[in-house]
């Protein structure tokens, strides 16, 4: 199979493309895969801009007549780099799908790929093995095997989704080591058919405190002993991999119904002596606390609180927005930001949660008035516009957890989240949340009294 690096403007989309009727002529090629794939094609097309055809996707073309090719595998792609080529197809897009600003966005993206590395065949029964083996399964694994969602928990770089906290509890059940056969065999059918019911279980505080453990970032910590906490996880994984259906888990007083029924009592857990020993202790060390003394005590997290120490961990581990300065800043943002800075979140999750949301709504709307800008109605837009203001440029590694996560439904970072802290009296914020939020805004807030800073 030949190898070349062709022009755009040599090929033409396939008229017989197999997901569609046959069509007339590229207009009609292309206006049958635009209705079909509408935003799709327009997030497929900014991506292309930004980042550039996929390498590991070249595609597969039939020589034809006058020097033309005609694409057998990558339509898509080449619809989405005529879309570059000229915005004005975006018409031909259901109206739905149609963005007022695409010909802005594409504008301020820059230059677009102008030539592609192409497979050329003779004939497309020649490309047929391979288009089988692309577009129709795995076909018992001579063809693309999808990542399974605990694949693509690993690979992505947070694990605070449902699915990426229940990876963390199946490997580290799996690092501890499974001795029955069943337990073995419950953990790869939770792995396979139910995790988003173990991601939506064990992302519930409440159902954490019952099992005994927490997340710290992408670590399971138990808070009670490890034997029982790997016992608790066992049960309910091999509970899971029945017929547990995800609505019986849907909202909080379900998941608790449902660690009733699954352990006996209203704790959520056999009272073990293992437990009552370690809830007891707990106690005693929160009343020393109190009078003073010095006994190290466990924390939400499984930690040890050292009071005046040296294995103390660092503020701004333990602190919300820990060293943000608050020079430049305006009064009442700053005030509050100082007040927040002095929380400790352990004690005070929920007070915190709201006071995250507030500080970054107040920063960011007090912003955009001091430099002109319209205040929209919806944080996630006031936040985009504040960081367009601030000139941050678009591969700032400082930014990228605020990018790629502020629109996301289910990440911690994603405005949806903050609001849910306000509005949801449902939601319940893990202080080691907090800590990774305060963290990941830390650079706005900065960047937002620097430039304050540098207007006075």
């Amino acid at each position: 199979m030949e190898e070349l690096l062709l022009s755009v403007h040599e090929l033409d989309l396939d008229l017989h493309n197999p997901r569609y009727d046959a069509q007339s002529d590229q207009m009609a090629a292309f206006g049958v895969l635009a209705r079909d794939q509408g935003t799709k094609l327009i997030r497929l097309a900014l991506d292309i801009h930004e980042h550039g055809v996929n390498p590991a996707q070249r595609m597969i073309v039939l020589r034809g007549a006058s020097g033309r090719y005609t694409v057998l595998d990558g339509n898509r792609r080449l619809a989405a780099l005529r879309l570059l080529e000229d915005p004005s197809l975006i018409q031909e897009l259901p109206p739905t799908a149609q963005s007022a600003d695409f010909g802005q966005r594409v504008a301020e993206l820059g230059s677009r790929p102008t030539s592609l590395s192409c497979s050329v065949v003779g004939s497309r029964s020649e490309a047929n093995p391979w288009l089988e083996r692309t577009h129709t399964g795995e076909r018992e694994g001579i063809g693309t095997i999808r990542w399974s969602t605990r694949a693509q928990e690993r690979f992505r770089p947070t694990k605070s989704t449902q699915a990426g906290r229940a990876v963390t509890v199946l490997t580290w059940l799996e690092d501890l080591g499974v001795d029955d056969a069943g337990s073995s065999e419950a953990l790869k059918t939770v792995e396979e058919m139910r995790l988003t019911n173990l991601g939506r279980l064990v992302s519930d505080p409440d159902v954490r405190k019952s099992l005994g453990f927490n997340f710290d970032d992408d670590r399971l910590i138990p808070v009670l002993s490890e034997e029982l906490v790997k016992n608790n996880l066992l049960t309910v994984v091999r509970d899971l991999a029945g017929d547990t259906s995800v609505t019986a888990l849907k909202s909080k007083e379900l998941r608790r119904k449902y660690i009733d029924r699954l352990f006996g009592d209203s704790a959520g857990k056999k009272r073990t002596k293992s437990n009552q020993e370690a809830e007891d202790s707990e106690t005693a060390g929160g009343r020393e606390k109190q009078q003073g003394t010095t006994t190290e005590q466990p924390t939400e997290r499984g930690e040890s609180a050292h009071k005046d120490s040296g294995q103390s961990s660092q503020a701004s581990d333990k602190r919300l927005f820990g060293g943000v300065s608050t020079t430049g800043m305006n009064s009442r943002v700053g005030n509050i930001l100082q007040e927040l800075q002095q929380l400790r979140v352990q004690d005070f999750p929920n007070a915190a949660a709201l006071l995250v949301r507030c500080v970054v709504d107040i920063a960011v709307t007090q912003y955009l008035r001091d430099v002109g800008r319209t205040v929209e109605s919806r944080l996630l837009k006031n936040i985009r516009k504040a960081i367009q203001a601030l000139g941050v440029t678009q591969n700032d590694p400082r930014y990228h957890a605020i990018r790629t996560q502020l629109e996301k439904s289910n990440s911690i970072f994603g405005s949806r989240n903050l609001n849910e802290y306000v509005h949801n009296p449902d939601y319940h914020p893990v202080p080691s949340d907090l800590v990774s939020i305060s963290s990941n805004f830390r650079p706005l807030l900065e960047d937002i009294a620097a430039s304050t800073t540098s207007a006075d």
